[in-house]
């Protein structure tokens, strides 16, 4: 069975908030087509990746609930999550849900929207053998 991941990031119409309205607009369109480059990289390593967006003011009952109907090896919280300091409780949040709901998962923590399989072959080496991975 394939390593699985989950990438939690912060909802787009949040954008605006972390870089302001005059570059939010320019930032969506690159920040969408670097997570599409981070799946493809995942997919073509053969793991099972999925991807969640969170509100700023959101409940932590949707994480839970993908918690507890998928196994996650691996975690990934999203660096714009940790980078805003307004954010700050929504990310003490989601690693308590994480924590709580999947001790078993591996928290993961990207630098950048299309680097979380870095942050997977950190705690997965067996990553880097897997047919189609990138270096």
């Amino acid at each position: 069975m394939p390593l699985s991941f989950l990438l939690i990031g912060i909802a787009m119409k949040e954008l605006a908030s972390m870089v302001g309205p005059e570059k939010a607009a320019g930032m969506a369109g690159m920040i969408q087509t670097a997570i599409a480059k981070d799946e493809a990289r995942f997919v073509a390593a053969g793991l099972k990746y999925e991807l969640m967006s969170v509100e700023a003011g959101a409940g932590m009952e949707p994480l839970e609930a993908k918690l507890k109907e998928n196994k996650f090896d691996g975690v990934c919280i999203g660096f714009g999550l940790r980078s805003t300091p307004a954010f700050t409780p929504l990310f003490e949040r989601l690693v308590n849900t994480v924590h709580t709901a999947s001790p078993s998962s591996k928290l993961l923590f990207n630098v950048a929207p299309d680097n979380s399989l870095d942050a997977a072959k950190r705690w997965f080496p067996e990553i880097e053998n897997e047919a189609g991975a990138e270096a």
